[in-house]
């Protein structure tokens, strides 16, 4: 009899763990019937009406159980019943019926707190697991979960690293992990996690953040490829487009005009679209575009003021200052604080000779260290150096910021056919701005230590430097006799190109190539060309030395003129046309636009310009009557002589021009409306040179009227 009743027995236990609880449960009852008082039968009956949600029934038998055994396991078995009918008082009455706790308990008090919300006696419990070593994954995921909720941020970051040891698989302690560390704004951290998570989990909000992060770490070829996943789950995701437009812009920014615009056939009311694509355009240069993209932005975006900023920014850059003007009013109308505004608006006033409005506007500025350029650039153009002397001596002896350099080469870079001219590629900008930092602050920061600013300079050395361009340069070597007044211990460091044209006219200086740098032991003070006029406290309403201060050897001269090409007896005209496009690129002009030059009678053009930016005015030169002297100019010393070999220079406002009036030729120059300051608000004569006539643009960007002028002057 107890042979077969322990069969059977063993026959409903392996039913029971096999899962075939019918069957074990038929064999238990029938137990049962032969010995009610079978506590393990009892205690395995139990645990198999649990596994089948049969919560009351099991109940039942675990009481009679403990009623004979008086036992903490049934006790906990109890307990976890009324944890599973979510009894959670229920479950710690039962509990502190324990004699004494063990893991499995401390376990049991420690969910059924969290369950019931009380955080902090689930932490105490979870974390007794953990001191003990007896905590398992979910235990410390836990009790890493629960501390990031109360605030503990150290505890949560502490245990979710304990938890991820024991399964550094798992999704929900990626993600916890990945959450903390952005949390901390360790991206590095971060970054690890969500990339754990990727690997098993194909979302795109993993994705998106994973994207990001590369970004922000400068990896833009990673950043990519993640956003690149996301469209490839969900092809229109404007997010992802979105931000890999944004990472285009800093690299290839007609990419980043591709997907901007694909993004505005998506959602052509996007703010952050329409913001991107005037500014992209703008980037390239496309003034045009970027004006049409930032009216749709200002008539979407909620900050009317900064919309029509945008607006009118661009308007500046089409030369539409009217325009440019109405929109910053209305800007300024609605935000009557923003000092933005107010600079521009201060900035149109000064050079359309409205001076008292300008004075009123740049005085209601709120951060006056924002205008000290402005105002002293509106100064100079008036003839005030007295008033900002030092505002002219602190904006000329700075070096380029990176804002500055940048800005030019994006210039370079955009303008035109650049690119596929010279051959320029996507490194340019960090060479351009290498280059900048090796030769011109390691070269020139140190002489700023030893500045000349109105020190006694008698029987001291002094080394006058090139910080600006030729023009520069050209124009105040006027005070270069004036300082050897002081002080005939004067070195002068000028471009290699300009070697031999300073060597002939300052014989008893020395004269240094500019791309070295000038020993400590040769000087004792450095000041700027530019700058002259400051240290020698000149003043700008009586300007020396207005023509021939500067000159070439004859020799060099009657070289030129035997030249065969140079041989006539016509008019002899030289002209250039394009600058250097960084540099007030409303200087520059199209050689279309002197076209009506050559319909003069009796005269030859000649071209000075070296090098043409736009293919429009090099496939013209090529059907004009034009003698192109790029090939025989190699210095300035060479420009200059040919300049003396001619009757007129007509030229924007460039090196040339100075050259051309500091050596006294006869030059016609073309001006923008608004002009660089050193022309002041001059629109006929200058009092820099006797020579040179001015005429300037009437109506902003219009150059057919300017030559109509100048060919009208040639003609009489």
């Amino acid at each position: 009899m107890e042979d077969n009743y322990s069969k059977l027995a063993d026959i409903a236990y392996n039913l029971h763990i096999s899962g075939k609880f019918d069957d074990a449960a038929a064999i238990y009852k029938k137990l049962l019937s032969l010995n009610p008082e079978d506590i393990n039968v009892l205690n395995l009956y139990a645990q198999l009406n649990v596994s089948l949600k049969n919560y009351d029934l099991a109940l039942d038998i675990f009481d009679k159980v403990y009623e004979k055994t008086n036992s903490d396991a049934i006790l906990i078995n109890i307990a976890k019943i009324y944890f599973f009918k979510s009894d959670y008082e229920k479950v710690i009455s039962e509990l502190k019926k324990l004699k004494e706790n063990n893991a499995d308990s401390v376990k049991l008090y420690a969910i059924t707190y969290q369950k019931a919300g009380n955080k902090e006696r689930a932490i105490i419990n979870y974390k007794a697991l953990a001191d003990n070593n007896a905590a398992d994954f979910s235990d410390l995921y836990n009790l890493a979960y629960l501390s990031g909720l109360s605030g503990n941020k150290e505890d949560e970051e502490k245990y979710a690293l304990e938890a991820y040891k024991h399964n550094p698989d798992d999704i929900d302690i990626n993600k916890l992990l990945a959450n903390i560390y952005q949390q901390k704004n360790d991206e590095n951290n971060e970054l690890k996690y969500l990339l754990n998570l990727s690997k098993t989990v194909k979302n795109t909000e993993i994705l998106y953040r994973i994207g990001v992060i590369y970004s922000h770490l400068n990896n833009d070829g990673s950043a990519i490829d993640y956003f690149n996943q996301i469209l490839n789950i969900e092809p229109n995701n404007t997010r992802a487009l979105l931000y890999i437009g944004l990472i285009y812009k800093n690299h290839d920014k007609m990419k980043a005009v591709e997907i901007f615009e694909k993004l505005y056939n998506l959602d052509n009311n996007n703010e952050n679209v329409l913001f991107n694509l005037a500014t992209v355009s703008s980037d390239i240069l496309d003034f045009e575009k970027a004006l049409f993209w930032a009216k749709k932005y200002s008539a979407v975006c909620e900050d009317k003021a900064l919309g029509y900023n945008l607006t009118a920014d661009y308007y500046m850059e089409l030369y539409k200052y009217d325009l440019a003007e109405e929109y910053y009013l209305k800007s300024y109308n609605i935000n009557k604080n923003n000092d933005y505004t107010k600079i521009q608006l201060a900035y149109i006033y000064s050079f359309t000779n409205r001076n008292e409005e300008a004075y009123k506007m740049y005085n209601s500025v709120n951060d006056k260290s924002d205008i000290e350029e402005d105002l002293t650039l509106m100064k100079l153009r008036n003839k005030e150096l007295e008033d900002v002397r030092e505002g002219f001596y602190n904006w000329n002896a700075k070096l380029p910021t990176d804002k500055s350099v940048e800005k030019k080469a994006k210039a370079m870079f955009y303008k035109l056919n650049v690119k596929e001219k010279f051959g320029i590629n996507e490194n340019f900008f960090t060479a351009f701005r290498a280059n900048i930092d090796t030769k011109v602050k390691e070269r020139i920061g140190h002489y700023l230590s030893r500045a000349w600013k109105n020190q006694d300079i008698t029987g001291k050395s002094l080394l006058i430097y090139s910080l600006h361009g030729y023009g520069d340069m050209f124009m105040f070597s006027r005070y270069i006799k004036t300082v050897y007044e002081k002080t005939s211990r004067i070195i002068l460091q000028v471009p290699k190109s300009c070697y031999e044209l300073y060597k002939f006219n300052f014989p008893n200086l020395k004269i240094i190539d500019g791309e070295s740098t000038v020993p400590d032991d040769e000087y004792d003070y450095a000041v700027p060309y530019m700058t002259l006029i400051y240290c020698l406290n000149a003043s700008l309403k009586n300007i020396p030395y207005s023509g021939g201060y500067l000159s070439v050897s004859d020799k060099r001269i009657k070289e030129i003129s035997n030249m065969n090409y140079m041989n006539t007896n016509k008019k002899k005209i030289g002209i250039f046309w394009q600058g250097n496009p960084s540099v007030f690129k409303n200087r520059s002009i199209k050689l279309k636009y002197l076209k009506p030059l050559f319909d003069i009678e009796n005269i030859q053009i000649y071209s000075f310009q070296i090098s043409t930016v736009d293919s429009e005015s090099d496939e013209l030169k090529s059907q004009l009557p034009l003698i192109d002297l790029s090939s025989d100019i190699k210095s300035f010393e060479d420009t200059a002589a040919f300049l003396k070999n001619i009757d007129i220079l007509v030229t924007i406002d460039t090196s040339i021009a100075n050259l051309s009036g500091a050596l006294g030729v006869k030059t016609f120059l073309m001006l923008p409306y608004l002009t660089e300051w050193r022309w002041f608000n001059d629109t006929d004569k200058t009092p820099w040179y006797d020579s040179v006539k001015i005429f300037k643009q009437k109506i902003p960007g219009d150059w057919a009227e300017v030559v109509s002028r100048i060919k009208n002057e040639i003609e009489i």
